[in-house]
């Protein structure tokens, strides 16, 4: 009984990050795989107890698709700062230096 409730709470999961990756813009990240909604629900489905905390962890940086985008991501950190702020309020980083290079 209690490892038909786990397989059920595995296999909503990972329908869940599907369908919760299909509604969201991960274009800006690093690696292709991350990309797209089949690469998150893979990552979950091969090692759940590992990819299922990241994911949530990701999510919180990326905006739904057609969201305005009233921030950007951090080059340092990857946290998302505001538009028009000239430092990074989690690590300091100077986005007037992305222009003069």
């Amino acid at each position: 009984m209690i490892g038909m409730l786990i397989l059920g709470v595995y296999a909503l999961t990972i329908l869940w990050v599907g369908l919760d990756a299909s509604d969201r813009d991960f274009s800006e990240c690093d690696n292709w795989y991350w990309r797209s909604t089949f690469g998150w629900m893979l990552a979950c489905a091969i090692l759940w107890i590992a990819y299922f905390p990241l994911y949530l962890s990701a999510r919180r940086k990326v905006p739904r698709r057609g969201e305005t985008r009233a921030s950007r991501p951090c080059p340092r950190c990857g946290e998302r700062v505001k538009n028009g702020v000239l430092d990074c309020p989690h690590c300091g980083f100077d986005f007037r230096t992305i222009g003069a290079a």
